[in-house]
């Protein structure tokens, strides 16, 4: 099954699209940590999709904060991620964070 691409709103942190069991979730600001439940519960929703592979596109995110990345890295137990679009700024982030989140994933050069 494929879900249907979601019609973002405007307080939205994200936005989501599923094609061919693999999910894209373009990041449209800096994630804080009350946000991540909600990605943690959209995450869990695109596995009942059947997403079987998560893209995330960082292109306009400068901070994800540690339980959000937390999540990510959870998530990549059990599917393939990769990121892409990491600024350097970013990159910082989350090299000094103990989660480590990019030694959990793919990174990618921005498409």
């Amino acid at each position: 099954m494929t879900p249907k691409p979601e019609e973002p709103s405007s307080d939205e942190p994200w936005s989501i699209t599923c094609v061919d069991h693999v999910a894209t979730i373009r990041l449209r600001c800096n994630i804080e940590a009350d946000d991540a439940f909600l990605l943690r519960s959209a995450l869990s929703t695109l596995t009942d999709a059947g997403c079987t592979e998560l893209v995330f596109e960082l292109n306009d995110v400068s901070y994800i904060a540690h339980s959000a990345q937390a999540v990510i890295r959870d998530d990549s137990k059990q599917r393939k991620i990769r990121v892409r679009g990491v600024t350097s700024r970013l990159r910082r982030v989350l090299r000094t964070d103990s989660v480590q989140l990019l030694e959990a994933v793919i990174e990618e050069s921005a498409a």
